[in-house]
């Protein structure tokens, strides 16, 4: 058993409390949005999510963005708001760090 980082909040024990996250964990996350709600799907279809990289593409001021690894984190608000704050979250014995060391921050 690992100890949690202070102010880490734990979601052991507690049900659908668990994030949804899509993307690479452990590589550096090219683009990383926090939200809320139910509305992944909509997130990650192929008209947002999808065409978002071949639109930046087309900017001339986005287009040598890297957006090989696009993180989306969904989760009810008052615990996305506390995994920002706190710099990450605990899952049984998982933490993952959410900071700019990791880069998975919305605040790089």
């Amino acid at each position: 058993m690992t100890k949690l980082p202070p102010g880490i909040r734990s979601f052991a024990g507690h049900t659908d409390t668990v994030p949804d996250i899509v993307g690479r964990i452990g590589t550096a996350p090219s683009l990383v949005i926090f939200t809320e709600g139910n509305h992944l799907m909509v997130l990650l279809s192929d008209d947002v999510i999808g065409a978002f990289p071949s639109w930046a593409k087309s900017q001339p001021q986005y287009a040598d963005l890297d957006l090989d690894n696009i993180v989306v984190v969904t989760l009810p608000q008052p615990a996305v708001v506390q995994m920002i704050r706190t710099g990450g979250i605990a899952l049984g014995n998982l933490v993952l760090d959410v900071s700019r060391k990791s880069g998975s921050t919305p605040i790089s």
